[in-house]
């Protein structure tokens, strides 16, 4: 997407009342800036940089609707922006074409999630932590995120360049229910479930380091968790100075579960496994 040349077209959020550092909820203030934007034309929104002590972030605990002309919402310098839980961009069949979020980051707190319901509208995403929900048919694209990724509509497809999850986590950090997920460098560290692919999904991996911590030899969270889907990573590395994952990969296929366990440091070239459109067919391959 072409940065947009005009500064006419830029707006500052912070004009309408988003103030870093006083603990308040700047929801109405994103929202009155996006409004006053798709009202006026204005495709760019920014907020300013912030630094210093804590607390030196924007708070974001509801739902921003991005829709009309705006089609970049970017920090300049640190912007950082938190979360109760609650807070989201929307991005949906009222919105630009294209629109990207860039510079915004939680940086320890609780993320927003940015969140693409549109049928046909793309997101980018690039330079955030912000969690990548997806729940349209609109395309994903997410580039140098350390961020956690949801997939929650079947065929929806999310491209991902650089992907940093990190974290604890049961179930996942990246989530594909029944999606397409595509990725082009992947890192990350902590315990528990890292991908998990399931209801029919399609998770394609090209290069992939995981920088495990001293993981428990009782810990049978598996990296990689695929159930009834296909998973197929290629260029892994693991290393951790203590214990490495005792499961590295879980697959159901019906009743049957398979892992594949113990390895140490391992290098993989290539490990796949997929079923056919009915759930029939069981390949599974470590090289």
């Amino acid at each position: 997407m072409p940065w947009e040349t005009n500064l006419g077209n830029w707006l500052c959020i912070n004009d309408f009342g988003a103030i870093p550092g006083d603990n308040k909820d700047d929801t109405a203030a994103f929202q009155a800036a996006v409004n006053a934007a798709a009202k006026q034309g204005k495709t760019t929104l920014y907020l300013r940089g912030i630094g210093g002590r804590e607390p030196n972030w924007y708070t974001l605990n509801g739902e921003v609707r991005v829709h009309g002309s705006v089609r970049h919402i970017i920090g300049l310098g640190f912007g950082r922006v938190i979360s109760n839980g609650k807070g989201r961009f929307i991005v949906d069949d009222d919105s630009a074409p294209v629109v990207k979020f860039q510079h915004l980051q939680a940086f320890g707190g609780k993320p927003p999630e940015v969140v693409n319901r549109s049928k046909t509208n793309t997101l980018v995403v690039e330079s955030c932590d912000l969690r990548v929900i997806g729940e349209g048919k609109g395309d994903i694209f997410a580039t140098d995120c350390p961020s956690g990724i949801e997939l929650r509509s079947a065929d929806q497809s999310l491209w991902a360049r650089q992907l940093n999850p990190e974290g604890d986590s049961d179930i996942g950090l990246v989530l594909n229910h029944g999606g397409r997920l595509w990725a082009l460098g992947v890192k990350h560290e902590g315990r528990g479930v890292r991908f998990l692919t399931d209801q029919g999904g399609f998770t394609e991996i090209l290069g992939l380091f995981n920088y495990a911590p001293d993981i428990a030899t009782s810990d049978f969270r598996p990296a990689f968790d695929i159930q009834d889907a296909s998973f197929c990573v290629m260029g892994v590395r693991e290393i951790s100075f203590g214990n490495t994952y005792p499961v590295k990969v879980r697959e159901h296929r019906g009743e049957d579960i398979r892992t594949e366990k113990g390895g140490g440091w391992i290098g993989w070239a290539l490990y796949s496994g997929w079923s056919g459109s009915k759930g029939i067919q069981i390949r599974s391959q470590v090289e």
